[in-house]
């Protein structure tokens, strides 16, 4: 897929929540040793196999949405004793991007109820034009179901969206639906992770993110 020449080029801003925008220090000293025990570790080998494999693509897809639909329930449960933390300049990228007439959705793996609770904590519900969660609808990531949903509703083509999150899966499920995917290695997968990936854009945090959008770089 062509990339667009600059990422605010984009109008349609999709993110993702946990570990994106939400910090998640205290879940993911327990992440390494969930993905052990549900055989998740291996992100890297998962993409490619997908890739190679496109005959097998849904059949594989409905594999990954139920493991990470098993790991979205550890984490919705665990989480519920955690109280949720921003990434530090998440407020101030979410307000410049408004600010200069771009439409900006949370779309997350996680249970609504829960997603809904924590950003009323933090107090930024009303940052977003929409929030989707994947499990709601039963299409969990990578499925592009729920990407695809969002553009439909926004009315935002394939050049004008780009998807932000923290994940190998974020990235599989950008390519899916045929968008921009853009990594920020602050969350789950590691930097060295994201960029086996190859997503269009790559930042080492959320702040990292708005001080290139901000300063034009990006």
């Amino acid at each position: 897929m062509a990339r667009v020449r600059r990422l605010l080029d984009h109008s349609l801003f999709i993110f993702d929540w946990d570990g994106t925008l939400s910090s998640m220090r205290r879940i993911m000293k327990l992440n390494e040793g969930a993905k052990r025990a549900l055989r998740m570790w291996d992100k890297e080998e998962r993409l490619k196999s997908i890739e190679r494999d496109g005959r097998a693509l849904g059949r594989k897809i409905t594999i990954e949405e139920t493991k990470n639909s098993t790991m979205v329930a550890l984490f919705d449960f665990l989480l519920n004793f955690s109280r949720p933390k921003l990434h530090k300049d998440t407020i101030a990228l979410l307000d410049f991007l408004r600010r200069r007439g771009k439409v900006v959705v949370l779309f997350s793996n996680g249970r609504g109820g829960r997603i809904m609770k924590e950003l009323e904590r933090t107090g930024i519900r009303d940052r977003f034009d929409m929030v989707v969660s994947a499990k709601d609808i039963g299409a969990e990531k990578p499925s592009p179901v729920g990407i695809r949903s969002i553009m439909e509703r926004v009315g935002a083509g394939r050049r004008d969206t780009v998807y932000i999150g923290d994940t190998i899966d974020d990235i599989l499920a950008s390519d899916l639906a045929g968008i921009s995917s853009c990594a920020v290695a602050c969350g789950l997968d590691s930097g060295h992770t994201l960029r086996s990936g190859e997503p269009d854009y790559l930042f080492s945090s959320i702040g990292a993110m708005f001080r290139s959008l901000k300063s034009g770089k990006a």
